[in-house]
């Protein structure tokens, strides 16, 4: 019987002493810029006196928007398809991709023979302005388990965010494409980690511990 109560005491003392899980969350966010753009983000590293990291989460919410346009230089009427999209990274100081994104929009229509002006106007051209794109990314460490001693330190780490444009026209013949085209992001880095017990609670966990066993033991 004894050892029985002792063992509740134990229990007690190493329940009341274990810290959940807690969350540090970065924010930063790139504004609307024409593309192609490359922009350095400096995020702090988890400090490793508050606790044990668990993982690191990674975000980005890319966003496009801009114009297509186009001019049918052929004789007949024909199909024609126009896409806006860029590439959007989030790479390590190494330059290893975190995140990859590409945000992207079509319009398609079919176009009259060629008017004889090169206006992206009229009969035989368009402009498509007002296109917008957003995709939301995520990503989480581990994998690979280094990334827990990257983001571990007392410095802070520098990311590079990438914008790249990646917009195409196509359809059958003679044609002339454009495209304007500007992108943003939002980038959240959140560490999930569990802190250390402050001294003050393990010492009130521990002296209630022994007291409910000494207390225990006398009644046995």
């Amino acid at each position: 019987m004894k050892w029985t109560l002792h063992s509740v005491a134990v229990l007690t003392i190493l329940s009341a002493g274990t810290a959940s899980a807690d969350t540090i969350v970065f924010n930063d966010s790139i504004p609307l810029s024409t593309t192609d753009w490359s922009h350095v983000i400096s995020v702090p590293r988890f400090d490793p006196a508050g606790g044990t990291l668990n993982s690191v989460q990674f975000m980005v919410m890319a966003h496009i928007e801009g114009a297509a346009f186009y001019e049918n230089q052929e004789s007949a009427p024909t199909d024609v398809a126009l896409t806006l999209s860029a590439d959007l990274k989030l790479l390590r100081p190494d330059a290893s991709i975190i995140i990859s994104a590409a945000p992207s929009t079509n319009v398609m229509e079919t176009a009259d023979a060629y008017d004889g002006v090169l206006d992206f106007d009229g009969l035989s051209g368009s402009y498509f302005s007002n296109l917008f794109a957003d995709v939301m990314q995520s990503h989480t460490s581990p994998l690979p388990l280094s990334d827990l001693a990257l983001f571990t330190g007392l410095t802070p780490i520098d990311l590079t965010v990438e914008a790249t444009g990646n917009s195409f026209g196509s359809g059958p013949g003679n044609w002339i494409f454009g495209f304007a085209l500007a992108a943003s992001a939002d980038v959240k880095v959140t560490y999930d980690y569990t802190p250390i017990p402050e001294p003050a609670s393990m010492a009130m966990a521990l002296s209630g511990g022994w007291m409910f066993f000494f207390h225990r033991r006398r009644k046995s």
